[in-house]
């Protein structure tokens, strides 16, 4: 076998190889999870499916939360950020519809009993709203906020507002995603 036939059969191997990785890439995300791990942290990327929501009323929409591992084990950090779309009309046959997205994004550091600290959550961006007739149906504001439940449970709750004569069919969906350093069990996104 000359040398530039090895060379072309190690190049076919190694795109095969990669072709492969990106595959198994591709059908993590349609299920609706992405995550990448390395030797002292990773990447979870999850899609959070659209919930019903009442106007005002602050829900949880999603939980992070974190392993209480044997011993003095649980130390780590992670930072959240969150792509939301709220919208109210909930058919394919709605007459009125409106939406607004916004993006948000904080951080939790835990020591090694588990205790540990939230940031403050900072809106990087709020959209204006979009609506089909504002006076029937519009979206006023979106607002999300962190609960601690636990030292190793966070609940993630919106809080949409509507206006318009016609407040209904609000909901609220979004993308998560969360970078890690140094737990021993990866951090889990739940939708609630």
């Amino acid at each position: 076998m000359s040398e530039l036939t090895g060379a072309l059969i190690a190049r076919i191997q190694g795109i095969e190889d990669r072709l492969a990785h990106l595959e198994t890439l591709e059908y993590a995300a349609l299920a609706g999870a992405l995550w990448v791990r390395g030797a002292n942290g990773g990447v979870r990327t999850v899609y959070i499916p659209r919930k019903d929501v009442a106007d005002g009323v602050a829900t949880a929409v999603f939980s992070v939360t974190t392993t209480d591992e044997a011993g003095d084990n649980d130390a780590g950090h992670y930072a959240v950020w969150v792509l939301a779309l709220a919208s109210q009309g909930d058919s394919v046959t709605a007459a009125r519809t409106a939406s607004m997205s916004a993006q948000y994004m904080w951080t939790r550091s835990q020591r090694d009993t588990g205790e540990g600290v939230t940031s403050a959550v900072l809106e990087i961006a709020q959209t204006a709203g979009a609506a089909t007739l504002p006076a029937f149906r519009e979206i006023g504001g979106i607002a999300l906020a962190t609960t601690e439940v636990s030292e190793y449970v966070v609940n993630v709750e919106f809080t949409v507002s509507a206006i318009g004569t016609n407040k209904l069919q609000l909901g609220v969906s979004c993308w998560v995603v969360l970078d890690y350093h140094l737990y021993t069990t990866p951090p889990v996104i739940t939708a609630l």
